[in-house]
């Protein structure tokens, strides 16, 4: 048993470290980014497989490049709502977050906010650059946008989890302290409760 719980506590604690490394470097995305699509070029031209949009003609190209350009931009508009919802939310907890790691959440939401919109306009610029002789620029300008957006959407994830999560937590903090405290006045606020005596 010792042995299992220093497996676990092992795991953890690398897993934390390499979360942390994650979070504080937006650029690891790129990184991710292009290993991926370097693996799949050297699939493509190297061992000749894994060509993922050979069945599609023109058209179906123009039309799910289109089609990635506007879910990029989507979320991009998501990643905004977050923004708003970050810096109107009030509680303790954001306040402690943000202090302590305020630039590293602004370099997050800059980072994706402006790779999601440079992603859709790579999307716009594979349908440009599109034709039926040579498709394939297009395509790996495509792959390179979607492989980018994607790393980024996984990015604006963690952070919506960890605004939820802190959100969550200072609610049920306040509710304990609404039912701890007697003093509490129905309908005051947070801070006017927190200030009461306990008896």
């Amino acid at each position: 048993m010792p042995n299992v719980s220093n497996e676990r506590g092992l795991v953890s604690r690398v897993r934390a470290s390499v979360l942390d490394f994650w979070s504080n470097h937006p650029a690891a995305d790129l990184a991710t980014a292009a290993m991926v699509v370097g693996g799949h070029v050297l699939l493509v031209y190297h061992f000749k497989h894994g060509n993922i949009l050979s069945w599609a003609d023109q058209q179906q190209r123009l039309a799910i490049y289109a089609a990635g350009a506007g879910i990029m931009s989507l979320i991009a508009g998501f990643a905004g709502n977050g923004v708003t919802q970050y810096g109107g939310a009030s509680s303790r907890l954001i306040a402690q977050i943000r202090k302590r790691y305020g630039a590293t959440l602004r370099k997050n939401w800059v980072s994706i906010i402006s790779w999601l919109l440079a992603c859709a306009i790579l999307c716009i610029v594979a349908m440009a650059v599109d034709s039926k002789d040579g498709p394939r620029a297009s395509e790996w300008i495509f792959e390179v946008a979607l492989c980018v957006a994607v790393v980024k959407f996984a990015r604006l994830v963690f952070l919506f989890a960890l605004i939820l999560k802190s959100l969550d937590a200072d609610l049920v903090r306040g509710d304990v302290l609404r039912k701890t405290n007697p003093a509490w006045i129905p309908g005051a606020s947070r801070d006017e409760y927190r200030s009461k005596p306990e008896v």
